[in-house]
């Protein structure tokens, strides 16, 4: 059957209900005739054209097969320019981090947490956190890219660097990753992990907010590396460990429009990190649904006060 062609699964072991619904609701989201059918493919069929999602490195399962599949839909619905860009440099492998990265990753390349306190470099994104029985000896890269989107999502408590936190994701091509030294990871994320460093003619593209594209342009002095944009803080949706998909068609067009981001402190961050476990990784995203929700409950209320004060 076609789906061999990209994946191990069958369409019955992917296609639950809750999928199928939300994968209708992605592709209204579709720019024109042609985005949509390349979405069909991706969601249906776990692909598209020759670009392999799954580099087969990574943990993998029906779940994790179908959040890589809504990830790479989502980013060709919000910016096809995007995948193609992805497609067309066969880059599938991503790091999500925070832009206080960005400054030492420009000059050093991108450092495990370890080499950076070998060297006296400070550590201002979340991973400073995470070191297991006092180690943190690689970096984390997913083909998963909604992996990668959520990891973009969490801000630090303050910036540093730009005083305006924004997600960041780091993508690489398969054949770099060839070149440098690898661990596994005990994990249940879809995750690999380089050891010590990946040299800056690694890094084949940036990807952060649309408003922020010609800033971060202006900052990455080689030509070598593309900026691209990604609608991180737009994210409508998010997958629970075990594989339920939560989203609203309503508050997505909402999300779009005011372009909600989530806001947590470093004391977060800090409990977070210290596991590798996708549920505490999700339960970040019923935090920001509440916010939101709670957000709307206090405008309607701020509304309605209004209206009776007129």
């Amino acid at each position: 059957m076609f789906y061999n062609k990209y994946s191990d699964y069958s369409p019955e072991q992917i296609k639950t209900e809750k999928y199928l619904a939300f994968c209708h609701e992605l592709l209204n989201m579709a720019k024109n005739d042609k985005v949509k059918k390349q979405m069909e493919s991706i969601i249906y069929e776990g692909g598209y054209g020759d670009f392999s999602f799954n580099t087969g490195l990574t943990r993998n399962n029906e779940i994790i097969e179908r959040k890589r599949r809504i990830g790479y839909a989502y980013i060709l619905a919000t910016n096809p320019e995007t995948l193609d860009i992805l497609m067309q440099n066969n880059i599938n492998l991503f790091h999500g981090t925070n832009a206080n990265a960005l400054p030492s990753i420009l000059k050093y390349g991108m450092q495990s947490v370890d080499e950076q306190a070998s060297k006296g470099i400070d550590t201002l994104t979340g991973e400073k956190w995470s070191r297991i029985e006092g180690k943190r000896n690689y970096i984390s890269f997913t083909d998963d890219i909604d992996t990668a989107l959520d990891y973009a999502s969490l801000r630090p408590e303050c910036d540093k660097f730009t005083q305006e936190s924004f997600g960041v994701i780091i993508g690489i091509s398969l054949s770099s990753l060839r070149q440098l030294k690898t661990c596994r990871i005990q994990s249940d994320l879809p995750e690999i992990g380089i050891m010590d460093n990946v040299p800056l003619e690694h890094i084949k593209t940036i990807a952060v907010p649309e408003d922020k594209v010609e800033f971060v342009r202006k900052l990455v002095d080689d030509n070598e590396i593309i900026v691209i944009p990604v609608s991180i803080d737009k994210k409508f949706y998010y997958i629970s460990d075990w594989g339920k998909i939560f989203f609203d068609a309503e508050k997505a067009k909402q999300l779009a429009k005011q372009g909600i981001g989530s806001n947590f402190n470093s004391k977060e961050l800090a409990k977070l990190s210290k596991t590798r476990i996708a549920s505490k990784i999700h339960s970040m995203y019923e935090k920001i649904r509440k916010i939101i929700e709670n957000r709307g409950k206090e405008d309607g209320k701020e509304n309605e006060k209004n209206t009776r004060d007129k």
